[in-house]
């Protein structure tokens, strides 16, 4: 693993966002010329700020053959979101867009590896706690799963990661019943029984219920059964604030790192305060404030505002999430865009 070439690009883009985000439009714009929803259009404002209902026909008609209708190249993979807010999304993943996670994936560790020079880390062993990465095909015949899976499986194979359990065991324990979570947690219990655990990866609410489990049915948390040093969680808001008190109950005097990811992508990561930082230069962030849409790295302090990402797979893409700026280039995502996430917000930061 090459920390400074995972590394060196983000460092740069913090440097220079503007720079960055300029040259990225760019590329985008000529990415986007080679499909028929991009057809004609020059600059990146030119798109309709667009949700995934306003993109499903499009993503049908890829679906169908033809492809170019919104991608410019073809999927290597569906991505099915979780559908914890609604029904499941099913998201295209390209070969370019799989090559930018790959180097996004790292960089959270690897920051924090070069801040804390905890190299003794990577001697141990990482728990995968991750979702099955195939659950089926589409009409394309490509392969659909989740994406945490997916990714993990591409990653470890990719950098010789040494996990328990391998994704390989776990894709077939597919389901989100209560048992299928039992099945799965068993799995990774008796996987990961006498290993050095340094690290933990996964989706937060799982790492919650996994300890929770191992407690119940073996009467021990996992602190009482590794020496783990690092978790690196996503897909949740309050990761670093009213998460990780109960984060460090059950697995110990461990250090959170929180990753800004989703199904679409792998958007910012810790750096190095408690907060994310945006990957500027993978993916061209704008943000409406008040109704008026500026780029992210415009955002004043405290200003809270709807995040809208242009990657290599959608241009204005309305991700749905709430973004508050700390200070460019700290963010913390405060949740979904509904009524009552920013007073929740407030109300929480009284107590966190």
């Amino acid at each position: 693993m090459d920390i400074e070439e995972i590394l060196s690009p983000w460092f740069e883009s913090i440097d220079d966002p503007e720079a960055f985000q300029e040259s990225l439009a760019q590329k985008l714009i000529e990415r986007y010329s080679n499909t028929e929803y991009g057809a004609g259009k020059n600059a990146i404002d030119e798109f309709p700020a667009a949700d995934y209902n306003i993109l499903k026909p499009h993503l049908d008609e890829v679906e169908n053959g033809n492809i170019t209708a919104l991608l410019p190249e073809p999927p290597l993979f569906w991505a099915m979101t979780r559908g914890t807010t609604s029904t499941s999304k099913f998201i295209p993943i390209t070969k370019t867009d799989l090559e930018e996670k790959m180097k996004c994936g790292p960089r959270v560790f690897c920051a924090y590896l070069l801040r804390k020079m905890r190299f003794d880390i990577l001697g141990g062993t990482v728990l995968n706690l991750n979702f099955p990465s195939v659950l089926g095909k589409m009409k394309d015949g490509k392969e659909y799963g989740y994406s945490s899976g997916f990714y993990f499986k591409t990653h470890t194979e990719k950098y010789g990661i040494d996990i328990v359990p391998d994704q390989k065991k776990i894709d077939p324990l597919i389901g989100l019943s209560k048992k299928d979570w039992e099945n799965r947690f068993d799995l990774a219990y008796h996987e990961a029984l006498g290993k050095n655990i340094t690290m933990v990866t996964g989706v937060t609410q799982v790492m919650k219920q996994f300890a929770t489990f191992v407690k119940k049915k073996h009467g021990k948390y996992p602190k009482q059964l590794w020496d783990t040093k690092v978790l690196v969680c996503s897909s949740t808001v309050g990761i670093n604030t009213k998460l990780k008190p109960a984060l460090k109950a059950l697995y110990g005097d461990v250090d959170v790192l929180e990753v800004y990811g989703a199904t679409e992508g792998i958007y910012a990561q810790q750096f190095d305060r408690p907060c994310v930082t945006p990957n500027y230069d993978m993916y061209y962030f704008e943000v409406e404030v008040k109704g008026k849409i500026k780029m992210l790295h415009e955002m004043k302090k405290r200003e809270i505002g709807k995040l809208i990402i242009s990657s290599s797979l959608f241009p204005r893409y309305k991700i749905g999430d709430l973004i508050k700026c700390n200070g460019d280039p700290y963010f913390t995502v405060i949740g979904r865009d509904r009524r009552f996430t920013v007073l929740k917000h407030y109300v929480e930061s009284f107590f966190y």
